[in-house]
């Protein structure tokens, strides 16, 4: 059985909703709505925007409808940790991620009734490290999904005797 990791997920919550939450701040105080500095000029810049609405922008008025949604999230992702076998490092910072993630945008919510997004590619909408943090967080579950499974195939197709258990 491995260790739930619990310490080590509330670390990286925490730590990836501080530096999401640093990072809107300096944006908040050095940055009007919608001024923006450019960092690769035509490609990528910090721009001040306040999302109401989900990811990219849709569906925006709801804060308490998506403050909802989020906590029901949260919560759905700490019992998938909670419950799920094998605990991996990998899925331990995954989770971790989304949490801090999902925590870093419903503080914005709870607060502004949105959330600030700056980060802003030229062919993408803008977005926040709270984004990048449940996108990763999420890639990294996909990866430890896929890896598990291919271990259990390539372990099923292992002559009996020659299986670690």
């Amino acid at each position: 059985m491995v260790p739930l990791r619990l310490p080590l997920l509330a670390g990286i919550a925490l730590l990836a909703t501080l530096i999401d939450q640093t990072t809107k701040l300096v944006v908040i105080n050095s940055l009007y709505l919608h001024e923006s500095i450019p960092v690769i000029p035509k490609i990528f810049s910090i721009t001040r925007v306040h999302n109401s609405g989900i990811a990219f922008g849709f569906f925006p008025g709801l804060p308490d409808v998506f403050m909802v949604i989020t906590l029901a999230s949260m919560l759905i992702v700490l019992y998938f940790y909670l419950t799920v076998e094998p605990r991996t490092l990998l899925l331990t910072i995954g989770c971790g991620l989304i949490l801090g993630g999902a925590m870093g945008n419903l503080l914005d919510r709870f607060r502004y009734e949105y959330v600030v997004d700056f980060l802003h590619f030229s062919f993408w909408p803008a977005f926040n490290v709270a984004d990048s943090c449940v996108s990763i967080g999420v890639a990294l579950l996909l990866f430890s999904f896929f890896r598990e499974k291919k271990g259990m195939v390539e372990d099923a197709s292992r002559p009996l005797q020659n299986r670690t258990l």
